[in-house]
């Protein structure tokens, strides 16, 4: 079983596979960012399959999220469940013990309690184009890291703006509304637009580094001949 070519993975996101996709546009099959019912319908189109899945996105004010009660069913039939970047981290700490397998620096940052809530990786985004409107605490707090490598900050002051950021919803932090504060906190005004400018290049994108590494790692070994 071990030689023999596996079948391609089902991988659910949107924004945070921004790259994946380009790397490996014809290794897995795609699907939309995962909302409650998408992985009990798997296993509906697959009777008896024992396939692997990777959550990367999922929904979370428009409709009702993927649940960890779903993770655990697909799990004890039999699949393979990999979870990164946003709703996939999230559900992967919720389930590790069950033998989810998670991915990446946001799924660390959720196992050992840094991030705690569903609204740390929630973010608006448009759903014909899947770009992303909203900035999520996840994000600012990466480019509040890489900042503060070139700007001077202290532990108070970094604690201090990260609670600003957070104090905003989730669903009200634009990247405007974002970097206003970064730059106010760090008292660089010209930080704005250099705040615009990360957010906007998927490179400085902690959720599309993980969703990025999770599909490398699933071509790298689980596809291998």
């Amino acid at each position: 079983m071990l030689l023999q070519r596996r079948e391609c993975p089902v991988v659910f996101g949107g924004p945070s596979l921004r790259l994946a996709r380009d790397m490996h546009a014809d290794r897995f099959d795609y699907r939309p960012p995962a909302r409650r019912g998408d992985l009990h319908r798997l296993l509906a189109e697959n009777p008896g399959r024992r396939g692997c899945a990777l959550l990367t996105d999922g929904v979370f004010g428009e409709s009702m999220a993927v649940s960890p009660s779903e993770c655990i069913d697909l799990l004890q039939a039999g699949w393979m469940l990999f979870g990164a970047s946003s709703m996939g981290a999230l559900r992967a700490a919720d389930c590790s013990q069950v033998g989810m397998v998670g991915i990446g620096d946001i799924f660390f940052a959720y196992r050992t309690g840094y991030y705690r809530s569903d609204a740390d990786v929630a973010v608006l985004y448009q759903a014909d184009t899947q770009n992303e409107i909203s900035m999520s605490l996840a994000h600012a707090d990466h480019l509040v890291r890489e900042l503060a490598l070139r700007y001077p900050i202290n532990d108070i002051g970094r604690r201090f703006l990260l609670r600003a950021l957070r104090e905003v919803p989730w669903y009200d932090r634009s990247p405007a509304l974002a970097a206003d504060i970064i730059a106010r906190c760090f008292g660089e005004p010209a930080l704005h637009s250099e705040v615009l400018s990360l957010w906007r290049d998927p490179r400085h994108n902690p959720k599309v580094r993980d969703a990025t590494n999770a599909c490398n790692l699933l071509s790298r070994y689980f596809l291998r001949k």
